[in-house]
């Protein structure tokens, strides 16, 4: 792991993400007023193809992830609208999770994304790829993640922060009871840490020792970018006398 992305799993390991219960003097992590166009870049930092390839290779224990995410409703006027596809590099084609964020600005220092669920996923499986993704549906036809929703901040260095609130993301996958998401975003880096937990705080799924770091990898949408990823996936593989 390279001294940045070691920084950066350390520093969200810390609860930075709960100004009132952060004690500490690094005002980096202090939220600042937002402006008018905040809320434009973090999408706009959010928008395009991102893999965590280079952390699968520097730390085994991590998969070969790659996330695509692209505007929709671009013509909508309370906020912006996101499709995520969430696959493994080997598997482009089989996306493990499908949502819509909705990003919003909830107050002057407070910037949110709503998470939603796709109904018939499976159905809308590379969607991304057209010229007008869900362009046949609305945030009507969405399923809310109640209390799913992420919080995010931004600091004096241009870096957005932020991360779900309590226990109030509820889940039933695979033995847990709420789920957790921590979030980072700089020019060059998307952090993420999405974890499970039972009735007992423990936690039962997700990266145990940091989240995962994902470098955008194209700022376009062309599905070549993703056919390479999975051409240099099966290459690692055969390398490692694997089979998929």
């Amino acid at each position: 792991m390279s001294l940045k992305y070691f920084f950066i799993a350390c520093l969200l390991a810390f609860p930075l993400f709960s100004v009132a219960q952060s004690t500490q003097e690094d005002k980096t992590q202090k939220p600042v007023v937002l402006k008018n166009y905040d809320l434009f870049m973090l999408k706009e930092r959010l928008i395009g193809i991102f893999s965590s390839e280079e952390q699968s290779i520097n730390d085994p224990q991590y998969f070969n992830i790659n996330v695509v995410m692209r505007p929709v409703w671009t013509e909508r006027r309370d906020g912006y609208w996101i499709y995520v596809e969430q696959s493994y590099a080997e598997k482009p084609d089989v996306p493990y999770r499908q949502r819509v964020y909705h990003l919003f600005r909830k107050d002057d220092k407070t910037l949110a994304s709503q998470v939603y669920d796709v109904k018939k996923a499976s159905m809308l499986t590379g969607e991304w790829k057209k010229e007008k993704p869900l362009a046949h549906l609305s945030p009507d036809s969405l399923e809310t993640k109640s209390g799913c929703i992420v919080y995010i901040h931004k600091n004096v260095n241009g870096e957005f922060y932020g991360s779900t609130p309590g226990k109030g993301c509820i889940t039933n996958y695979k033995g847990a009871n709420y789920v957790t998401s921590q979030v980072y975003l700089d020019e060059e880096t998307f952090f993420t840490w999405d974890r499970g937990f039972n009735f007992q705080d423990k936690q039962v799924w997700g990266a145990y020792n940091g989240g995962y770091l994902f470098k955008k990898i194209s700022d376009d949408f062309n599905p070549s970018v993703l056919d390479e990823s999975y051409k240099r996936a099966k290459e690692l593989s055969a390398s490692l006398n694997q089979e998929f």
